[in-house]
């Protein structure tokens, strides 16, 4: 006999795309089948499952919006992602420096290190901006992190990766980096293993590659 959370999925894959499921049965199907879920702040929802991550935002009036169906479908159609033994990608994203890092599994030192501009709001990066015909601050952030996807992109080429960003007080510069992924690069976006915080002031090399393991 189909259980409840077999009727949910079915109802999710089906066609036409339906309109009445509720986000609590939402929460609960997800809460079966992923690998990981985290309710976050602001009504973030996040997914993980087959390696994939996926946010969902929890609508008002109680009913999951087409939109956040389509999201769901897509990470329900994903294959398992298969992470690579012998190599990990971190990238780390916060106001004042932001770093792809190539760990090499086998060996103790890191395999290539990129250093990439910040995605802060510095006076420098205003007037950039403004040349580039951009006015308000948080289209620069946006550019910014625009920019970090094109180096991750010729850096990555497909690869999976884990996204490091600062504490609490600075997580929001890589909640937004994600958000931007997800918007306006999706291919990296559905490339992204987990989102880690730490302290990146004080964080080493080897602080990083043991957290972004421990996310895996």
């Amino acid at each position: 006999m189909p259980t409840h959370s077999d009727k949910i999925h079915e109802r999710l894959i089906g066609t036409p795309i339906a309109r009445d499921i509720e986000w609590g049965e939402f929460e609960v199907f997800w809460e079966g089948i992923a690998d990981e879920v985290e309710h976050e702040k602001n009504d973030r929802l996040v997914v993980k499952l087959h390696g994939h991550r996926e946010v969902f935002h929890r609508p008002r009036d109680g009913r999951v919006p087409i939109a956040e169906i389509e999201r769901a479908r897509r990470l329900l159609a994903t294959p398992t992602l298969e992470v690579s033994t012998a190599r990990l990608l971190v990238v780390t994203v916060d106001a004042h420096r932001s770093q792809i890092i190539d760990f090499d599994m086998t060996a103790k030192t890191v395999s290539v290190k990129h250093e990439l501009p910040a995605p802060h709001l510095s006076s420098h990066n205003l007037r950039a901006a403004e040349r580039r015909g951009v006015r308000t601050p948080d289209d620069v952030l946006l550019h910014d992190f625009d920019d970090i996807a094109i180096q991750l992109r010729l850096v990555a080429e497909e690869r999976p990766f884990v996204v490091v960003g600062h504490g609490d007080s600075d997580s929001a510069i890589a909640n937004g980096f994600v958000d931007r992924l997800r918007v306006k690069h999706p291919d990296l976006f559905a490339n992204i293993l987990a989102v880690v915080k730490t302290d990146l002031s004080a964080a080493t090399d080897s602080d990083l590659k043991a957290l972004a393991l421990g996310a895996l």
